[in-house]
């Protein structure tokens, strides 16, 4: 992701989908605290879910699917009070794939053949 983005501090939607991104989500994503949604579905993001975005105490919405994101979602994002998180977690709430993100709180858990669950 280009390193101007973690500068647009009074952003409040960020819909990068389908753009083919590489590299991780930098930690710097914790700076842009009036984000409401952030959808990063499709690209090839990888690394850790960055512990900061549990900074983002506005965001409703987190879609980080069909990326290449691994290691288990922080605890303090598990705290915020999403209407929708949806990673590729199919290990991660009883799912059957091969995903590696571990999510506890996730809303929606997607497998890397394309399906998705919702969990309760």
């Amino acid at each position: 992701l280009p390193d101007n983005l973690y500068k647009l501090t009074n952003l409040r939607y960020l819909d990068a989908s389908y753009n083919e991104f590489t590299g991780e989500l930098k930690p710097a994503i914790g700076n842009l605290t009036l984000l409401q949604v952030i959808i990063f579905r499709k690209n090839s993001l990888e690394g850790t879910i960055p512990k900061e975005i549990e900074k983002l105490r506005q965001l409703d919405i987190l879609q980080l699917t069909f990326n290449n994101f691994n290691g288990e979602v922080p605890n303090g994002i598990c705290d915020l009070d999403f209407k929708t998180f949806s990673t590729d977690c199919g290990k991660g709430r009883g799912v059957k794939g091969t995903a590696e993100v571990l999510c506890t709180c996730c809303t929606t858990c997607c497998d890397p053949t394309g399906i998705c669950n919702h969990m309760e």
